[in-house]
């Protein structure tokens, strides 16, 4: 039959695909169960280099079945010609999506006050996530969104966050700091920082992640037909990205890192042990929406783990 030639590579580079899963399961398995994190980290890195072996096999094979060359001359049959061309768009659809929902976040606040703006921002980010998000003055005590300078995202008895804004109800972080319950109970200034190691480890990591959110949604206003004037709105996105990725914090002191499996580990700039402070977020918006409302779990993962993630 025409094109069966093309169906056995592909079967068979799909079933070596699914044994590297298998792999890869019963690695992180033994991983877990490890008390050796370098021992662990190698594993994972073995994992990750096989399994970018076999997708790069199978990114040709599709390439050749695609030209209808390299494996034997004749073109693949239709229904398979058929797949190939949809994989393609649905690849170059993914590529564009993230940008694509960010432009459509920022629509809908057209024509609206940038507090009341800001304002939608935390009451939807308060619906979905669970946490207690409110604006506030400078000093940090509850303000209408006119009257904010910052936003003020706690987690019971794990941390709180606070969101310095660029202006008086102006929806745009420009800076934030991650703090313990008591020491913002005790009066201290988020600006003055945590005297807690894990608390300050968790403030780089979430200024990181503040500049992703504002470079990306920023490129996706300039990557719109209105890019010049988009601006605002583009802030205002970034601010919303960073209250949902936050709120993917709140199992600080629960959720074991993804790669060694252990809770605390020995963090090497600090020589102490802390637990996994680092959520990633170089991911879509559906994605961090997905974990912020609890329908995905967080990954979380130790700063030295992170080279081999």
């Amino acid at each position: 039959m025409e094109g069966d030639g093309q169906h056995v590579t592909i079967e068979t580079t799909q079933g070596e695909l699914r044994r590297l899963q298998g792999r890869g399961r019963a690695m992180l398995e033994a991983i877990a169960a490890s008390k050796d994190p370098a021992s662990g980290a190698q594993k994972v890195a073995s994992i990750i280099q096989s399994a970018e072996e076999g997708f790069q096999r199978t990114e040709k094979l599709l390439q050749q079945l695609g030209k209808g060359g390299p494996l034997g001359g004749t073109p693949p049959s239709k229904g398979l010609a058929s797949r190939i061309a949809l994989i393609k768009e649905r690849k170059a659809s993914l590529e564009g999506h993230s940008s694509k929902q960010k432009a459509a976040c920022a629509s809908q606040w057209q024509g609206m006050h940038p507090s009341d703006v800001l304002q939608k921002i935390v009451d939807d980010a308060l619906a979905l996530t669970g946490c207690t998000i409110h604006t506030a003055s400078a000093d940090g005590t509850r303000s209408a969104a006119s009257e904010a300078s910052m936003v003020v995202l706690e987690v019971s008895r794990v941390l709180t966050a606070a969101i310095h804004l660029a202006g008086t109800g102006r929806p745009e972080a420009v800076h934030a700091a991650v703090m313990s319950p008591a020491e913002v109970a005790a009066g201290r200034s988020p600006w003055a920082g945590s005297q807690h190691q894990v608390f300050r480890r968790a403030t780089e990591v979430a200024l990181h992640a503040l500049r992703h959110f504002t470079c990306s949604a920023q490129q996706a206003a300039d990557d719109s037909a209105q890019g010049n004037t988009r601006s605002e709105a583009a802030q205002a996105v970034a601010l919303q990205d960073f209250l949902y990725w936050l709120s993917s914090c709140r199992g600080l002191f629960q959720v074991p890192c993804q790669v060694t499996g252990q809770l605390l580990a020995l963090d090497p700039s600090s020589q102490q042990l802390l637990p996994p402070v680092f959520r990633p977020f170089k991911i879509g918006s559906e994605t961090l929406k997905l974990v912020a409302g609890g329908s995905m779990e967080p990954v979380a993962l130790h700063m030295h783990a992170l080279a081999t993630s």
